[in-house]
């Protein structure tokens, strides 16, 4: 057996490890490229899948984006779709309160036009009456016109009989007596209320309404200069009035203007409330049911829009009756209407008629309460729905 020194083979040896390495790696080669052209693909599928993976991801991403963007479009338009809902749901909520409004509307005109369509009917139907209808008016117009001219015509005639009247009257002249003590107007108004207490309040309140329009103002009384139904009155006087005059009620003026030219020695006036001034003629305060002179001290008494003030007509009438003389004139200048309920302070309560009065005189009761003590000599209308009464007292009861 051969042998050699260790750490060097001979070179025969090697060149055969050299063949039969070249020959392993020839043998070997072919697997390692077959190795190497795998590794090769799986690279390249690896490059494959990473771009799918990379694009996988990136369409996640634009999907997740896209399902984003797709979602939050959903939402706007879903809220959109709730406004447009909304807004549509408030205009037909406002149309549907504009329709009933006008339903209302075409409701509430369908009475007027009903009325018209009546009225224009009513109309069509009073057609043929109306040329008779203005027949009428006219003739009314012409009665009210022939009326205003007998009233003129009555006026010319009472200037010319007062004219004759104090031009015939008698020469003699008596002056007006001295008052005598009544009772002072407190006490007076507490024996009013104890004699008819039902109504006394609501008279009370219409003598104390007067009392402050005569005080606010001369124009509070009909007795001021330029009235008419005061020149009327004093035409009236000139014809009835003779001698001693008394004013029952002749207010707070100085003068009244239907007496100035009366003598003031033979005039005489009372009334509840102080003059404005110092009067030229006999004064005193008090109420109608107590006149503060002595019985049958006047030819004449004169009644101007106050017997209507007067709450005991019984007692002021009583009054007026005891102080004139046998034949003596009652003048008097007052309202009166057609018809009002019988005046009786001492019933039931009195629904008053105005704040100034407790009763208005109606002609169904009124003239009755002169009937029994005196004879009428004239009644003549004034102004203003009035009426001027001329009555002479009895002498002796027939």
């Amino acid at each position: 057996m051969m042998r050699w020194r260790r750490g060097r083979a001979p070179a025969r040896v090697r060149a055969l490890e050299a063949v039969r390495a070249v020959s392993v790696l020839n043998e070997v080669m072919p697997t390692l490229e077959s190795v190497s052209s795998e590794v090769l693909r799986v690279q390249d599928r690896l490059s494959v899948l990473n771009a799918r993976l990379t694009a996988r991801e990136e369409r996640s991403e634009g999907l997740q984006t896209a399902a984003q963007e797709t979602m939050a479009l959903a939402v706007s338009r879903i809220l959109d779709a709730i406004g447009l809902v909304s807004q549509e749901v408030n205009g037909s909520y406002n149309t549907s309160l504009a329709i009933l409004g006008e339903t209302k509307a075409l409701a509430a005109g369908v009475g007027p036009l009903a009325n018209e369509v009546n009225g224009t009917l009513n109309m069509v139907a009073a057609h043929g009456t109306a040329q008779g209808a203005m027949g009428e008016a006219l003739g009314r117009i012409e009665a009210r016109l022939a009326a205003d001219n007998e009233h003129v015509t009555a006026l010319g005639l009472l200037v010319a009989r007062g004219i004759a009247s104090l031009l015939g009257r008698p020469a003699e002249r008596l002056t007006v007596q001295h008052a005598i003590d009544v009772p002072p107007i407190a006490a007076q108004l507490k024996q009013l209320e104890a004699n008819a207490p039902n109504n006394f309040a609501h008279w009370h309140d219409a003598y104390t309404t007067g009392m402050a329009a005569g005080e606010r103002s001369v124009f509070g009384t009909y007795s001021h200069e330029g009235h008419a139904g005061a020149g009327h009155f004093r035409m009236f006087i000139d014809v009835h009035a003779r001698g001693r005059l008394l004013d029952f009620g002749c207010g707070p003026l100085s003068m009244p203007s239907y007496l100035d030219d009366w003598p003031h020695d033979q005039l005489a006036g009372f009334d509840p409330q102080p003059p404005f001034e110092p009067q030229p003629f006999a004064f005193e305060i008090s109420l109608g049911e107590w006149i503060p002179w002595p019985d049958a001290s006047f030819e004449t008494v004169v009644i101007a829009t106050s017997l209507d003030h007067v709450y005991l007509l019984d007692q002021a009438l009583e009054e007026v009756k005891r102080v004139l003389v046998p034949d003596g004139r009652l003048l008097i200048w007052t309202a009166m209407f057609p018809e009002t309920p019988p005046y009786d302070p001492y019933g039931p309560a009195i629904v008053p008629p105005d704040p100034y009065h407790l009763f208005h005189p109606g002609r169904n009761w009124f003239y009755d309460l002169f009937s029994a003590d005196y004879d009428l000599i004239e009644r003549m209308e004034a102004v203003s729905q009035s009426e001027m009464l001329a009555y002479r007292r009895r002498t002796a009861k027939t």
